[in-house]
């Protein structure tokens, strides 16, 4: 074979190459093409929901709003009547402050059965001194309350 016959050949083999990878790259850009046009469907729905999501989000916060400024505009009314509640920080207004408290009881037994620690609110039931400190244990209660 010849010089001239052998590049033909080449260029023969080289044309059914190019054939094959534009063959190939048609296939390839028809597909990019239909996951292009999903993926836009895709972007198109979630911007929806996004948008739709951003006014929902809207509605409810002026809804909190509303009820912010309603909650602020509440005011708290006790019911009438002589009474105390136990304190837990500053009294409501029109209440007064009052706390007592007996201190060093002698418990029955030396256990934790007979005392509890419990807080309510600024009042409280505990040991006198570190649980166990004393030869008997000694128990403490406090009691602060709000009375109008």
């Amino acid at each position: 074979m010849n010089a001239l016959e052998q590049a033909e050949t080449k260029v023969a083999n080289m044309e059914k190459k190019l054939a094959h990878f534009m063959n190939q790259t048609e296939k390839d850009m028809g597909m990019l093409e239909v996951e292009n046009e999903e993926t836009l469907t895709e972007i198109e729905t979630l911007q929806g929901e996004f948008t739709n999501m951003k006014e929902e989000t809207a509605k409810q916060a002026t809804s909190l709003e509303g009820l912010d400024d309603r909650m602020g505009n509440l005011e708290v009314t006790w019911p009438s009547g002589s009474y105390c509640i136990l304190a837990n920080g500053v009294c409501p207004d029109g209440f007064t402050r009052f706390d007592g408290y007996i201190r060093a009881v002698q418990t029955y037994s030396a256990n934790e059965h007979y005392i509890k620690t419990a807080h309510f609110g600024n009042s409280n039931i505990k040991c006198h001194g570190h649980c166990g400190q004393w030869p008997n244990w000694f128990a403490e209660i406090q009691i602060v309350s709000c009375c109008k």
